[in-house]
């Protein structure tokens, strides 16, 4: 893990080909990591590793072609789902939606909501859920 306190608007980043995670501003003892939004601008540090750690295995597993090749919805909404939270709260949800907002948050929530259901439906067979989308 690296920390990168001037990361602009992410939390951290798993850059491909790497097994690294780039971490943003953070507190190890807090265990949490700010965005710098004011929306949804923070989340744990446990979680957010969580994330990260997903997209590499995510890559590995499908290989680095497929795993770009699936949207957006699956792969953010799938690690925040491995994760176990997300930085928007269902009061800012609703609002931002309210609001007709485009805030970055907004697909990573409703992504791991879709993913959710899917898994529900589906008997939680991840390798369904990648294949299908």
């Amino acid at each position: 893990m690296w920390l990168a306190p001037t990361l602009t608007g992410a939390f951290a980043v798993s850059p491909p080909l790497t097994n690294g995670v780039i971490v943003n501003r953070s507190s190890v003892a807090g265990n949490a990591v700010w965005s710098g939004r004011t929306i949804g601008g923070k989340r744990s540090l446990a979680g957010i590793l969580a994330h990260e750690s997903c997209h590499e295995m995510e890559r590995r597993h499908l290989g680095l072609v497929a795993y770009e090749s699936k949207p957006t919805w699956l792969r953010e909404g799938y690690c925040d789902y491995v994760a176990q939270e997300s930085s928007l709260s269902e009061v800012d949800y609703a609002r931002l939606k309210a609001r007709h907002s485009n805030h970055p948050a907004l697909p990573y929530f409703e992504g791991r909501r879709r993913v959710a259901a899917t898994l529900s439906a589906n008997g939680g067979n991840v390798d369904t859920l990648f294949a299908a989308n």
